[in-house]
């Protein structure tokens, strides 16, 4: 399996900070992580490089502000079904994946599905594009987990609690 960890440079280091600390202890476990940096200048370059990785092995995509637990990591990798995810910030199954932040694709479900956009996408509507198409073409609904995962995002200056990280959902159904 591969992680693929898209980052910027200079966007929210201190959340970033957990997500390099979490890669890291996978790094440790023996995970291949694969570190992206994305200009922030270039649009196309997170589809690029999931382009450039699809179809290699599994991959597990994890954005710059997720912190999965080696736990949520070591489930999704052992987990049979071909699209896995771990909701957060209020996500419901009902509603259908649409971040990249933390999901699982299978090898089969990448050879089966070329996703011929990937490198022609900008990053705005990146996410909701492959979850969608894969999820549609599949005819498969996402395999939603529940082990532990904290969505550091930068709150707004007026938010009481904004120095607090955004903790993940629980009760899911899933794994």
């Amino acid at each position: 399996m591969i992680i693929l960890h898209p980052w910027v440079r200079g966007v929210r280091p201190a959340d970033q900070a957990f997500c390099w600390s979490a890669l890291a202890g996978a790094e440790a476990a023996g995970f291949t992580v694969e570190h992206l940096e994305l200009p922030a200048t270039d649009p196309f370059a997170y589809a690029r490089g999931l382009r450039r990785v699809w179809g290699r092995d599994a991959l597990l995509v994890i954005e710059h502000d997720v912190e999965p637990s080696l736990a949520l990591l070591e489930a999704l990798r052992d987990c049979p079904e071909d699209l896995c995810t771990r909701l957060y910030d209020g996500q419901q199954p009902v509603t259908g994946v649409t971040h990249l932040g933390c999901t699982k694709f299978s090898l089969r479900c990448q050879t089966e599905l070329p996703c011929p956009a990937l490198g022609s996408m900008e990053y705005t509507g990146l996410d909701v594009e492959v979850t969608g198409f894969c999820a549609y073409w599949l005819h498969q609904n996402w395999h939603c987990h529940t082990e532990p995962l904290e969505h550091h995002h930068a709150r707004p200056a007026w938010h009481p609690q904004r120095d607090a990280p955004w903790h993940a959902i629980g009760g899911v159904v899933g794994s």
